[in-house]
Parts: structure tokens; sequence; C-alpha cells
């Protein structure tokens, strides 16, 4: 919401193919793989990589096939609890990095603010936005 040349995450079969089909030198992909390396994500670095953008790779580990001809790599610990890996240092690593690119920018939060008041305008948050009557405890 802070910079309108943000591409959402693809969700459609196919839209991550046509959406690195169509980075240039100008773009930065970053790239998250856990210890299962997703085929879509690999080729996806491949093909943004041919196209000329810069691969931010965010992998568990430097053995990840993203990190080959990658722009910059930032090796996550996704190790948790459980059996199943966790994306929270991922999660933080993008989040720290939104934070820094929008403390650069002029215009980030007025961005930001135009989004939020969006939003609230049709109804999206409930509650001590006063958009939607709050309900009483």
């Amino acid at each position: 919401m802070a910079f309108e040349n943000f591409a959402d995450v693809p969700s459609r079969p196919s839209s991550i193919i046509d959406q690195m089909s169509q980075v240039t030198a100008d773009d930065i992909v970053v790239a998250i793989t856990s210890a299962h390396h997703a085929s879509e994500v690999v080729s996806a670095c491949e093909i943004a990589r041919n196209n000329g953008a810069r691969i931010l790779a965010l992998p568990y580990s430097h053995a990840s096939p993203i990190v080959i001809g990658a722009w910059k790599v930032l090796r996550l610990p996704m190790a948790g609890p459980h059996f199943i890996l966790s994306l929270n240092s991922a999660l933080l690593a993008v989040e720290i990095l939104l934070v820094g690119m929008a403390a650069r920018s002029n215009e980030a939060a007025e961005e930001v603010s135009a989004f939020e008041n969006r939003v609230r305008q049709f109804g999206g948050y409930v509650g001590s936005s006063g958009s939607l009557r709050e309900r009483p405890d």
C-alpha cells in the first residue's frame, strides 16, 4: 500500500510465469524458499534473472537454487518448534525491508494514509475506526 509499483504475489495457475515474464532490469524480485524449493519459485527466479531483474533471495539454505545468480542473499533460519518450517523470519525480513524503504520515501506515508482512508470509507474496518457502529461489550 505504500508503493504503487509493487506487484501482488501471483495466485492463479501460471500467473507467476506471466508476471516474471514482464519484469525488467528496473525490477527487484524477492524470492523466499524453505527446505522444499518450490519449482514455481525456482522457475520464477530463472525467468526474472533472464529478463535482467535482480533477485533478492531469502532462502533457508545457501544450497537453495534461488541463490544462483542472485543480486543479494540473506539466509534465514526457518526451523520452528514443530516439524513444519516457519516463515516468520522471512516475513520479518520483508517487513524490515519495507520499513526501511518507507522511511526513505517522501510518498509512502501519504500512500498508506490514502489506502487506509479508502478502506475505512467503504466499511473495511470494524471497531475503533468509526466506519461501522461498535458493538458494546
